[in-house]
């Protein structure tokens, strides 16, 4: 059986309807009318991270709900009712706390 790559991982993200990201950003759309944004580098960097850790497709998920951690938190507060977008990066990946409130 021959693994997955980067780019499978990264197509999966793209266009599986159950794609976290998806899910996650009409979640916020509905609940809270807050946009969330995401680019290619954030896929990118999600698919690379499955890859790293030698997880794969199973991870996908995971990974993306730990760079989530910090935006579901405060989207629960009334601090996110000042803001009409967040915005995640490559950077967010790694590190949960870098994303962008606008």
């Amino acid at each position: 059986m021959n693994s997955l790559t980067q780019e499978d991982l990264e197509k999966i993200l793209k266009t599986s309807d159950l794609s976290v990201l998806k899910l996650y950003r009409d979640y916020l759309k509905s609940e809270i009318n807050i946009d969330f944004i995401w680019d290619e580098e954030v896929i990118k960097a999600i698919a690379k991270k499955a890859i790293d850790e030698g997880t794969g497709a199973r991870s996908l998920t995971a990974i993306t709900e730990s760079m989530l951690k910090e935006i579901n938190f405060i989207a629960g507060s009334s601090k996110i009712s000042n803001y009409h977008e967040i915005i995640v990066t490559k950077d967010t990946v790694d590190d949960p706390k870098k994303f962008i409130l606008r």
